[in-house]
């Protein structure tokens, strides 16, 4: 690969350009075994400070808390990661960390995440859309 292509791959990926925009398909193949490079995938960006229209209370909490869990007098805490879609909604969620493992935790917080709903833009006025946020969720039976 050129010095100039490196160059130009360094910038689109400071800049957020999507690196395919400058490795296409045809990019050429790697010197020490001959195969295609590998595409250069950008991390995304992580939105800080979100702000949001619409957020659960804990009313959703308690709806989504995992029935066998709350049967055990189980706490669990939950953290998740998902992408905004352009109508600010959460979209790809996953589960980030999860403690205790096995009760259901994570699956209440993915689903608990369609509640949100982020404006537009973030605190610092950076559009959401195309980022990911994080949240942490502590589920705890009634009465603890």
């Amino acid at each position: 690969m050129s010095d100039a292509k490196k160059v130009a791959i360094i910038s689109a990926i400071f800049l957020g350009i999507p690196v395919a925009a400058i490795c296409d398909s045809a990019s050429p193949a790697n010197e020490t075994t001959g195969s295609p490079a590998a595409p250069i995938v950008p991390k995304p960006r992580i939105i800080q400070n979100p702000r949001f229209k619409e957020r659960p209370d804990g009313a959703d909490v308690e709806r989504f808390y995992p029935p066998g869990a709350r049967r055990k007098g189980i706490s669990g805490r939950v953290t998740v990661q998902c992408a905004v879609a352009i109508d600010g909604r959460p979209t790809n969620c996953g589960v980030v960390s999860e403690e205790p493992l096995g009760e259901g935790f994570g699956a209440a917080a993915t689903a608990l995440a369609k509640t949100f709903k982020l404006l537009p833009k973030n605190a610092q006025g950076v559009p959401n859309t195309g980022g990911v946020f994080e949240f942490s969720l502590q589920f705890r039976p009634a009465g603890h």
